[in-house]
């Protein structure tokens, strides 16, 4: 395995837990516009909290 030749396993990694520039924002778009208490948490929900709609 050669470095930065992207793999097949670093493609599978990051098709995994990456996301769109829109979907990562959804989670601060969340949170400056929704009726949440102060000090909530909101972002991902599943995945261990890398990839998901906000919550």
């Amino acid at each position: 395995m050669t470095r930065g030749s992207g793999g097949t396993l670093t493609q599978l990694i990051v098709r995994y837990l990456a996301q769109s520039p829109e979907k990562g924002a959804l989670p601060v778009l969340f949170a400056a516009t929704a009726a949440i208490p102060p000090g909530a948490f909101t972002g991902p929900s599943t995945r261990c909290t890398c990839v998901a709609a906000p919550s």
